[in-house]
């Protein structure tokens, strides 16, 4: 006799998988092939999904108490979206390209977020912030991060991320707990040596962020010849820093920032790179 079944009913888990049909997943379970998410998924609270390939969202999770996607596979949204009940279970990973792209869900106990910082480290156990992005953004790539596939290189280390959220709950800004942490444990470290040589070559270089004028973000680029501890600090006509957009060591290359100023006036502002005797500064302009 033919079986008749509501579509995602976890009893029938062998015919039909929740984690591609959707359901409720009740109990501890492991993705070791890719798969593709077709219909709302809910994680009971105390479950994990361990994802070791790829997995791709097409609809909406639901992850109740501290139910969560977990492990070393990537996640991806495909038109699906993420409901977290805890900020400390609300970051996950992805990959675009061969960049570490981060995925995360809306803070549950805060409505009226104003931004997010990205925190990241990057061989060393500190953490510093690397971005600030707008509460309607939640999806981050980090183009100045490569990760590593294939065979062993001498140059890898590892990578981490989490964020907080911004917001004012009285008339004083804020920032949240962190979110959990995700890890890349093959990304490139300092560039590797040929014959003595580096491999690639770079000079200490600061260039005008574009668009500009703009409203409300631009990206700003930049190289280092040598590695060191890198600044890159916004400062208004008064001479007062009004954010700092890197402070962390990085290896010599190019790097790209984007500079999100939401929560600045209109006006005049300067851009100032510092890395080892290196110090460069431009104007930007800023019209809302």
């Amino acid at each position: 006799m033919p079986l008749s079944h509501p579509r995602g009913e976890g009893y029938l888990y062998e015919v039909a998988p929740i984690v591609k049909y959707g359901g409720k997943l009740i109990t501890n379970d492991t993705l070791s092939t890719d798969e593709i998410l077709t219909d709302n998924m809910v994680i009971k609270d105390g479950v994990e999904l361990i994802n070791s390939k790829t997995y791709t969202l097409k609809d909406t999770v639901d992850l109740e108490g501290t139910g969560f996607i977990t492990g070393n596979g990537y996640l991806h949204l495909s038109g699906g979206d993420i409901i977290t009940s805890r900020w400390d279970r609300s970051l996950f990973k992805s990959i675009e390209g061969d960049h570490p792209k981060l995925i995360w869900g809306a803070h549950p106990a805060i409505p009226n977020v104003l931004s997010y910082n990205i925190y990241r480290r990057k061989g060393t156990p500190t953490y510093y912030l690397i971005a600030n992005v707008p509460d309607t953004v939640r999806e981050y790539v980090d183009p100045n991060v490569t990760i590593i596939t294939g065979e062993h290189q001498g140059n890898e280390i590892a990578a981490g991320y989490y964020l907080t959220a911004l917001w004012i709950p009285d008339s004083t800004q804020q920032e949240t707990t962190t979110t959990d942490t995700i890890e890349y444990s093959r990304v490139e470290g300092i560039k590797l040596f040929k014959g003595g040589e580096l491999t690639e070559r770079y000079s200490y270089k600061l260039e005008q962020n574009y668009p500009n004028p703009f409203n409300p973000s631009t990206t700003i680029n930049y190289s280092i010849k040598k590695d060191g501890l890198v600044k890159l600090e916004i400062i208004n006509i008064l001479g007062e820093r009004v954010k700092t957009l890197i402070n962390e060591r990085q290896s010599s290359g190019n790097y790209k920032v984007t500079f999100d100023a939401s929560s600045l006036a209109s006006g005049i502002y300067i851009y100032r790179l510092i890395v080892n005797d290196y110090v460069a500064a431009k104007k930007m302009i800023l019209l809302k």
